[in-house]
């Protein structure tokens, strides 16, 4: 580390009580942390004495090795996570003779546990009833939503729900998946299991029945929390167990990089009137000089998330050390290409990345690199998001037709998806007779009445599509296939949100308007679809992710695309709280970049109203700031 600016030694050597350390992005608070830790060791505070607590395990693995290099042979202090703690807190518990040991719950027994849940209680319902929900597959995610991201109450009784006009799916589903989840975590405890989340809950029940946690955990003169901003309410339940009369706590964040309130952070415990309830008497530190970037990056992200009203005042300014950062706007996708087009030719694509609001906007640019054969990777945290039945099925169907066979694989996959509500076990023994040469039909006799007929209309399917010629136009022939198959209703009922459904329906959409615009045979949007599953496993080229999955990540050059008007902030968005958090994770995506920002204008639609704020609309297109 450099030497400390005035704002990091006061971090680094507060005297006494509870901090509240506001920190910009690029500002050094890892740094900053690491060098607290060393501090109070110097001054006698013994490491055992020390918590260091991080937002998931990968940053606690990062911050530790960093902590453990600086401090050489001495002894480090504790660094885990919330959950990581909590955990710690049950096995002591267990080991005092205070609780039955409790075990973490593998997939396997949770969907073991969901899956008998869905049945019993879908089993209770008379047929009619049955039919207004959702199918169990879906039931089986909303059900684990409900159990790893707080119970959900429903708002009325199902006999209520039942008998109304209006009847909603959504209604249905959100009363069936509670009891279904209360019903498993109450069999999970009986069997001395928990949840991931249950790692925090179960501590802070157990403190607020028998009082027997808190002993354990209140050892510590003091806690560091790092990403404080992503905190949320069974985070902060832990944290009174940890505090006592002689902890101090010192809580480092950004409020205006809370972008996960989606999954219970929440921002408004960085504000005064709550942080002050929580931990009466505290200081607050501030750390407003970036090293990131410069200041014309600096001027533009202030601009911008100076418009959200609720947030602590903060404003960045570049380092002396900072290089300047060059601010631009395009517009178009034409232009866009020629920036990517000269960052490959210059060599520098292992320090650039495209950034976006949605993962469906990625797929245009992820097909038009795998097209020309340029090396890209996506990130770590989305690479699953192609690997969905709707996806799985649509690759499936195009290498059918494009080596006129079906492996059993492809089978699973176009008979997985629209579900034929078959067990997989029973559907792989189907498709091996299909593939010995028996007929469709006498296969589908072996099923249910109801099953009978969509299974040989699928057979029936893919034995047209073995005899397609590859070298045809690819959007007609999906788009027929995808009426045959009713692919749009399966797919708002795919994931487990309202919003997961449209997104899988937009990711879908937007492969189909790509091939149709670029006039791709099927034989060619096979290849690319195929090279996307193989860049998978790059680890060298061009980054492409959502916004979601850089946070705490930068690059010497940054693109932003995706920037309509209707799409970011969402269109969806109208109240106050929800256009802010959409402002903080534009903010987010801005400040990712060191030495060159991109702001691609949609080439006819209105521009997002960010752009505005940020000062960036009085920018000449093409021309830096």
């Amino acid at each position: 580390m450099l030497q400390p600016t005035d704002e990091q030694q006061a971090v680094i050597q507060h005297d006494k009580g509870h901090a509240l350390v506001c920190a910009v992005p690029g500002s050094g608070k890892t740094a900053t942390l690491i060098n607290r830790v060393q501090y109070l060791l110097n001054t006698g505070v013994p490491a055992q004495k020390i918590l260091v607590l991080m937002f998931n395990r990968q940053a606690s693995q990062e911050f530790k090795s960093r902590l453990d290099f600086t401090l050489s042979f001495a002894e480090s202090p504790e660094v885990m996570t919330f959950h990581g703690l909590g955990f710690k807190a049950l096995e002591q518990l267990s080991k005092l003779g205070h609780i039955e040991k409790r075990s973490l719950a593998n997939n396997h027994d949770l969907m073991r546990y969901v899956r008998q849940g869905v049945a019993h209680h879908t089993r209770k319902l008379d047929r009619k009833a049955r039919q207004l929900f959702s199918k169990a597959d879906i039931l089986v995610k909303k059900t684990l939503t409900q159990i790893e991201q707080g119970l959900s109450m429903p708002s009325e009784p199902l006999s209520t729900l039942l008998k109304s006009k209006l009847q909603s799916r959504f209604g249905l589903d959100q009363w069936m998946s509670f009891n279904i989840a209360r019903s498993v975590l109450d069999a999970l405890s009986a069997n001395g299991l928990i949840t991931y989340r249950m790692m925090l809950t179960e501590p802070v029940r157990l403190a607020q029945e028998q009082e027997l946690v808190a002993p354990i955990l209140r050892g510590y003169s003091h806690i560091l929390v790092d990403e404080y901003q992503d905190i949320n309410l069974d985070q902060i339940q832990m944290l009174r167990l940890l505090i006592s009369e002689h902890t101090a706590l010192m809580a480092v964040g950004d409020m205006d990089q809370c972008i996960y309130e989606w999954r219970g952070a929440q921002p408004d415990y960085m504000l005064d009137e709550h942080f002050s309830q929580e931990f009466p008497g505290y200081t607050r530190h501030a750390l407003t000089r970036t090293f990131r970037y410069g200041a014309s990056l600096c001027t533009a992200a202030n601009n911008l998330i100076d418009h959200n009203l609720k947030r602590l005042p903060l404003v960045s300014t570049p380092h002396d050390d900072s290089l300047e950062t060059q601010v631009c706007v395009v517009r178009g996708k034409r232009a866009m290409a020629d920036e990517i087009s000269d960052w490959y030719k210059n060599g520098v694509t292992d320090q650039s990345a495209v950034l976006y609001r949605y993962w469906a906007d990625t797929i245009p640019l992820q097909l038009s690199l795998a097209g020309k054969g340029y090396p890209f990777r996506v990130s770590s945290k989305e690479r699953s998001l192609f690997n969905n039945r709707p996806m799985k099925a649509l690759s499936a169907w195009l290498h059918i037709a494009a080596e006129g066979k079906a492996s059993p694989d492809d089978l699973i996959s176009v008979f997985s998806f629209p579900t034929l509500m078959i067990k997989k076990e029973t559907l792989r023994g189907l498709i091996l007779q299909l593939l010995q040469g028996q007929s469709g039909e006498s296969v589908a006799a072996q099923l249910d009445p109801a099953q009978q007929l969509p299974f040989a209309q699928r057979w029936s399917c893919v034995q047209q599509w073995r005899q397609i010629d590859s070298s045809e136009p690819v959007e007609p022939k999906l788009k027929g296939l995808q009426s045959t198959l009713g692919w749009a209703a399966a797919l708002m009922d795919e994931g487990d949100t309202e919003e997961a459904n449209e997104q899988l329906k937009e990711m879908d959409a937007v492969i189909l308007d790509a091939a149709g615009r670029r006039r791709l045979t099927i034989l060619q949007l096979h290849t690319e679809l195929s090279s996307l599953a193989n860049n998978n496993h790059n680890q060298d080229g061009l980054l492409i992710a959502t916004i979601h999955a850089t946070k705490g990540l930068e690059w010497d050059n940054v693109i932003l695309d995706g920037l309509e008007a209707s799409r970011f902030p969402r269109d969806d968005d109208k109240g106050d709280r929800l256009i802010e958090e959409e402002r903080r994770l534009f903010y987010v995506g801005m400040t990712r970049a060191r030495k060159r920002l991109v702001c691609v204008l949609p080439d006819s639609s209105e521009p997002s109203q960010f752009l505005a704020e940020a000062g960036l609309f009085s920018i000449t297109p093409e021309t830096g700031v």
